[in-house]
């Protein structure tokens, strides 16, 4: 059986980020007061508070 996605959450200083990743996307959405920078496949993408960002 091929697996569809997965997602987990990250607790990085003091605010939550969901991960999810899918065959197609990967989207983050965090949980606290501060943008955060992560970078996917070396490419920099910011996330803000209580957003959703799909690459």
């Amino acid at each position: 059986k091929e697996w569809k996605g997965y997602s987990f959450k990250i607790n990085f200083r003091n605010q939550i980020l969901k991960v999810s990743v899918s065959q197609n996307q990967t989207t983050f959405s965090l949980e606290g007061n501060s943008r955060l920078d992560v970078f996917v496949n070396g490419n920099k993408v910011l996330v803000e508070p209580n957003g959703l960002v799909v690459v």
